[in-house]
This record gives C-alpha cells, sequence and structure tokens, in this order.
C-alpha cells in the first residue's frame, strides 16, 4: 500500500498526464473492474488499487522522459542519463523525504527559488546579450570573457543535418565560439522564457543548473531549434556575481510549427552531455 505522502505525491504526478492515458492505466491496474467518470476519480482508483509506488510508476504508460521532467519540476538534480528505475527510486526518496525529515525539506525551499529565480533572469540577460553582436542589428553591450569562469567548458552538438561534435575550454575559448553564433553565422536566438522553455534549480555546493531552449533565426528565416544547459556559480570576488562554469548545447536544423519546451520528446536526451 502507498504511504500518505506517496498518495499525495502520485495524485501531483499524474495529473500531469491526460485524462484518456490516465484511464487507460486504472483500466490496466485494475483490470477494467473499476469505473471512473472523471479523471479526479480514475486517479483516486490509481492511487487506492496500486500494490506500491513503485510499482505504479514502473508502468510503461509512465515514460522515463515524464519521470524526469517531474523530477526537473520538484527540483530532485538526478543525471539526465539516468534509467527509469534510478528516477522512480528519486521520485520515492523525494515523497517520503518530505514526511521524514520536513525540517530539510523548509531549509531547501529558498534554494529552490534561488534556482528558479535565477533563471528567469539569467536567460533573457544572457541571449539578449549575445544577440546583441549579431551585425544585422548590433547594439552596444558587455558580452566577454569576464561572465566564464577561467576554466570554462563547453561541449556543443550540431545537427545541422550533419553530426558535429565539439569541446572548448577556457573563458576566451568558449565566449569566443559562442559569439561565432551570432557574429560569424548571423544567427539569433530565441528562447522560450516561459516555465515550460526555462527552467532552473540549485545543489547543496552552491551550483545552479539552468536549462533553457528555443528557436534559431538568421534573418527572416527560422532555421531550427536550441537546447542548452548552463551550470552557474557565484563569484564572490565579483560582488556575488554569477559566473558560467560550463555549457551543454544542442543546435539542430528542423521544421518549427511551434515553440519548442523542455517537455518535448527527446528533450532531455539531447542536452545529456555529461560534464567533466
Amino acid at each position: 500500500m502507498l504511504t500518505e505522502n506517496e498518495k499525495i505525491g502520485c495524485k501531483e504526478l499524474l495529473s500531469n498526464l491526460d485524462e484518456n492515458d490516465i484511464k487507460l492505466l486504472k483500466d490496466t491496474v485494475t483490470g477494467k473492474k473499476i469505473n471512473a467518470e472523471t479523471k479526479s476519480e480514475a486517479i483516486n482508483v490509481l492511487v487506492t488499487y496500486s500494490e506500491s509506488a513503485e510499482e505504479l510508476l514502473k508502468r510503461q504508460r509512465l515514460k522515463r522522459d515524464f519521470l524526469f521532467q517531474y523530477l526537473v519540476l520538484k527540483n530532485v538534480v538526478v543525471p539526465v542519463r539516468a534509467e527509469k528505475r534510478i528516477l522512480i527510486q528519486a521520485i520515492i526518496q523525494h515523497w517520503n523525504g518530505h514526511q521524514e525529515i520536513p525540517a530539510q525539506s523548509t531549509i531547501q525551499k529558498p534554494e529552490t527559488n534561488i534556482g528558479r529565480d535565477l533563471a528567469y533572469k539569467f536567460i533573457p540577460w544572457f541571449y539578449k546579450m549575445l544577440n546583441a553582436n549579431n551585425p544585422t542589428n548590433f547594439e552596444p553591450n558587455e558580452y566577454g570573457a569576464q561572465h566564464f569562469w577561467d576554466d570554462c567548458k563547453l561541449k556543443m552538438v550540431c545537427a545541422t543535418p550533419d553530426i558535429t561534435e565539439e569541446e572548448h575550454q577556457g573563458s576566451t575559448g568558449v565566449c569566443a565560439r559562442l559569439l561565432a553564433f551570432v557574429r560569424e553565422e548571423r544567427l539569433l536566438f530565441n528562447p522560450n522564457t516561459t516555465p515550460e522553455g526555462t527552467q532552473g534549480h540549485s545543489t547543496a555546493h552552491g551550483l545552479v543548473n539552468v536549462l533553457s531552449c528555443g528557436t534559431i533565426h538568421r534573418n527572416d528565416l527560422c532555421l531550427g531549434v536550441f537546447e542548452q544547459q548552463f551550470g552557474l556559480i557565484r563569484d564572490p570576488n565579483m560582488q556575488d556575481n554569477w559566473r558560467i562554469k560550463f555549457s551543454h548545447l544542442k543546435v539542430r536544423s528542423s521544421q518549427v510549427t511551434q515553440l519548442p519546451t523542455l517537455q518535448d520528446p527527446g528533450c532531455s536526451d539531447l542536452l545529456a552531455l555529461e560534464q567533466g
């Protein structure tokens, strides 16, 4: 049987599925022996008749990417390439951790807000500053190596359409490579600055992970999409301003019908570049 905290967590997680998937999942769990007229009723049936939280989360309809995005939204840090069983363990520990150590969850809330709030400020600021170096709409700006740590690392995968991979190190090298996108290739980054396209979470050691995605343009053409991850660390020698420790970037040429989100299928895999 599920604990009370697991029931609350399961209801919250399942509410992110559409009604049809919820009812099909209910039929699988109960063998179609229990009716439910509404999505809410079906969720209640699921948490009541599932043998355990683990058994429910292992269900095929609860995809690995769906569980990963739930952890991102809950600011629980896990490896982006973690297997589904690892994600299930993290979710259950997260649910039960609030029950066993309520003081700890209270302490973590300010850190959670720091990551989220920093992401919402950093992403518009960074891409506006970077885009200002495009020759077609150049504006004076402060973009430069001072925003990167000296040992900063950049990993890139470009699928345009041939796949190429690049790695750059050092504040000057990383700064110059990102600048080349807008100055030499004349591209413009258009990030999705809504909560669906920009997220951030902090770790216990002060690192803030910021994720963003959006579209890439040249003049009047939309060329494709991008996903980018930043690792930010506060610099006590620069009035506690945040500087970029590492970045992972994926660029894809594609037909774009809507602004991409971090919940899009495969997005977490596109960002799954090992730091190091």
